[in-house]
């Protein structure tokens, strides 16, 4: 099977993010009589970071186990228990995190593709499949836990680093065979989970109950609540309203920060 063609618009970066992955030999050439029939890839467009990234078709092998899915209470829980750190944050985050796990060679029959009339096979753990973050976040945690300070919370391949334990430079920099980008400091603005923080005052703070001075925005942030319950609300004349918390169904930037 050849990969499925991507649209006219996003054939260009496709092309540019494979020859990438040829470059770095994440893409290996390979022998159908070896590895098996190929599959084909799916280019997926992601808006958020204006990037197009290849992505192998699991559809099918995905429908036998459930999707690791980090839904509006995991993300919630992990913002209050970052909250509880100090002020002194910054993130790091992986370059090309699913990229950089190497696959055993007995899973590599279904890694197969075909690109540009060629066979290759990729050696390293693609996007498409289920558990992909849920690896992730696994040997993350593994490889902080082996750091000899603490001061460091994962969630994925997202990394808090609270820099009055241990400098942020100091985790970018350790030797654990994997690529991180540059840090940032989360005062001077900063994505955590996604959403984008950064502070609005003279002080800033992250601590219980000091959201108030952190501005945080995403774009469609119905996640954030489609899970939450609908809240019963006694009016002075002792009647009850039903509401649901409000929702941003528009694709404009919306403030979510409390005050």
């Amino acid at each position: 099977m050849c990969e499925y063609p991507p649209a006219k618009e996003a054939r260009g970066p496709y092309e540019t993010e494979l020859r990438g992955w040829i470059d770095h030999c994440w893409l290996l050439s390979n022998d159908e009589n070896r590895s098996g029939p190929s599959k084909g890839l799916v280019a997926v467009v992601q808006r958020s970071k204006k990037e197009v990234r290849p992505m192998m078709d699991f559809r099918e092998m995905n429908a036998h186990f459930e999707a690791y899915t980090a839904n509006a209470a995991v993300c919630a829980e992990k913002l209050r228990n970052w909250r509880r750190m100090e002020m002194n944050l910054a993130m790091v985050d992986l370059s090309n995190g699913y990229l950089q796990v190497r696959l055993d060679e007995s899973l590599l029959p279904y890694q197969t593709v075909i690109f540009n009339g060629r066979r290759y096979c990729l050696i390293r753990l693609d996007f498409g499949l289920n558990v992909a973050p849920l690896v992730m976040r696994t040997l993350l945690n593994h490889v902080l836990f082996l750091h000899p300070k603490k001061g460091t919370s994962a969630h994925v391949d997202d990394i808090l680093v609270n820099e009055n334990i241990v400098s942020a430079r100091e985790v970018h920099s350790a030797q654990y065979r994997l690529s991180f980008k540059a840090p940032d400091n989360v005062a001077d603005g900063a994505r955590v989970l996604g959403l984008l923080v950064w502070c609005s005052c003279p002080v800033f703070s992250f601590g219980v109950g000091c959201f108030c001075s952190v501005t945080v925005v995403k774009r469609n942030i119905r996640h954030l609540t489609e899970d939450r319950p609908r809240q019963i609300h006694r009016t002075n004349k002792g009647k009850t309203s039903d509401k649901r918390p409000a929702e941003n169904n528009g694709g404009s930037d919306q403030s979510i920060g409390g005050r």
